[in-house]
Parts: structure tokens; C-alpha cells; sequence
């Protein structure tokens, strides 16, 4: 099943696989989406991560943790009030 073009003419679509490649949106679109050749030539830095996530003290980035923790850490058990 293919979806139709719900903006004809428009680059700025919502599904990264339907960007024009020859249009400036795609210079701006999610790394992850481009071929892995072009982002190994990329200088980026991690935008989130488990490290940057676990490392973050602040009230916000706590409650983050608390919810990522089970997919970054090997040896996480949830609590009593946690269900898995």
C-alpha cells in the first residue's frame, strides 16, 4: 500500500522518506535518514545518548533517566513501583 502525496509540491514533507533530495529541507533532515557513507563523513555529536541521559542531575533529566534506564542498562531491575 502506498500513501498518497498529501502536499504535492512541497519538500517539507512530514515523512523523511518522501523528502526531495534536491531541495534545501534535505540538507536539514535527521542524520540518521542520509546514507551511511555521507554521516561517517559528518562531524556531529550526539544529541542524546544513555551516557549524556544518565548524566544529566537536573529535575527533568532525572525523570528522563527513570525512563530510559531499563533500555540502557543491562542490570536494571524496576522497582516495586515500576512495571516492566
Amino acid at each position: 500500500v502506498t500513501l498518497k502525496d498529501v502536499r504535492p509540491g512541497d519538500d517539507r514533507k512530514h515523512c523523511e522518506c518522501q523528502v526531495n533530495t534536491a531541495s534545501p529541507f534535505f540538507d536539514c533532515i535527521n542524520i540518521m535518514a542520509l546514507p551511511k557513507e555521507e554521516r561517517n563523513q559528518l562531524e556531529g555529536r550526539d544529541a542524546s545518548s544513555c551516557a549524556i541521559f544518565e548524566k544529566d542531575t537536573s529535575l527533568p533529566g532525572r525523570h528522563l533517566w527513570e525512563g530510559v534506564q531499563g533500555i540502557c542498562s543491562t542490570d536494571w531491575q524496576p522497582n516495586e513501583d515500576q512495571k516492566a
